[in-house]
């Protein structure tokens, strides 16, 4: 296991990989095999990541799990950046307890905790996505975590038999 660490004025992110090479004067970082990148409570982990220590920026590949706070994402890629705490990713899954979340389109993470999301679903049920009793899917939805969901073109299904379908649902996280 090979360790690397950048400064900047947010503080080090720490890096550690089966394979590891690393720039320090351009700050450029390259990672394969249990690549685990973090810093604070934020946490990248994948099969390959190459990225810019001195920017934050990082591009995961490969079995990612993006950790913010008590968020987790799970998927095939990632593009992260540690001093903005701005996200892209595509196909993914996002366990907001008591919410499970999937998608498979572009998907956005802000600064502000916002996440913009397109052609998602999301459940309440126990069992995970996409076995669950109930389910909404919305072509567009608006999370803050502990605050609101807002979804555009929102559909309940029950069973998988679609039951109603709204073009605007507001769920306030705070009941």
């Amino acid at each position: 296991m090979w360790a690397a660490g950048g400064l900047n004025s947010t503080g080090r992110l720490a890096v550690a990989a089966e394979r590891l090479d690393y720039d320090r004067s351009a700050g450029r970082v390259e990672a394969r095999g249990n690549v685990v990148i973090s810093r604070g409570d934020d946490e990248v982990r994948a099969d390959y990541v190459r990225g810019n220590l001195k920017t934050g920026d990082v591009d995961a590949y490969g079995s990612v799990v993006l950790r913010r706070g008590t968020a987790t994402w799970t998927g095939d890629r990632v593009h992260y950046n540690f001093n903005t705490k701005e996200a892209d990713c595509d196909r993914f899954k996002l366990d907001l307890a008591p919410y499970q979340l999937t998608g498979d389109s572009p998907q956005r993470l802000s600064t502000n905790r916002v996440y913009q999301l397109n052609d998602v679903t999301v459940t309440t049920c126990s069992n995970k996505l996409p076995n669950c009793h109930y389910q909404v899917f919305a072509r567009r939805l608006e999370a803050v975590p502990g605050a609101y969901f807002e979804a555009r073109g929102a559909t309940a299904y029950y069973l998988g038999v679609p039951v109603m379908y709204v073009p605007y649902w507001y769920r306030n996280l705070r009941d």
